[in-house]
């Protein structure tokens, strides 16, 4: 998966601040652990076994399912743990808890594929049972307030490099 080159962005849009946003939902979710717990609560661990010597296992996760068994995506290398953590810094630009909390919502269901958001999907993770559209605008202020800072950080560092204020 080719990333975006967020240092090549000279203008930030409110789909280009998405992109982005999207492509490090994606990182964190190759991250180790995915932010869930990596073993298994009810786990019997005593009664586990494997027969390695049998011939018939896989290294990517069980018995003749090969074909069956998507292999693993490679591990984060360092630029993207950088990038991801660098870009999960932009949600420090949204003032609201409650609305960093909705932009990341939103943002795991365009990670998952969706083009629209299902803001009757969205609405319960939120605490909401009516105001869909309200959640819509308040997502949208969020991905503005983020292009925002980021361009305003940007013109910031043009005028220091040209020897302005």
């Amino acid at each position: 998966m080719a990333l975006m080159d967020i240092d090549a962005v000279d203008w930030w849009t409110f789909e280009l601040v998405r992109e982005a946003l999207v492509e490090t939902t994606m990182l964190w979710r190759r991250s180790p652990g995915s932010g869930r717990w990596p073993f298994a609560s009810d786990g019997p661990w005593h009664l586990m076994s494997r027969d390695v010597h049998s011939g018939d296992y896989d290294a990517r996760g069980g018995f003749h399912t090969s074909s069956d068994v998507a292999v693993r995506p490679l591990p984060l290398s360092r630029d993207d743990v950088d990038r991801r953590d660098a870009v999960s810094e932009w949600l420090m630009l949204v003032p609201a808890a409650a609305d960093r909390r909705l932009l990341a919502v939103c943002l795991d269901f365009h990670a998952r594929g969706y083009t629209q958001l299902p803001w009757s999907k969205i609405m319960p993770f939120m605490g909401v049972s009516r105001g869909k559209d309200g959640l819509a605008k308040r997502y949208r202020t969020a991905l503005r307030a983020i292009a925002e800072g980021l361009n305003a950080a940007e013109n910031r560092k043009r005028n220091v490099s040209r020897g302005g204020m």
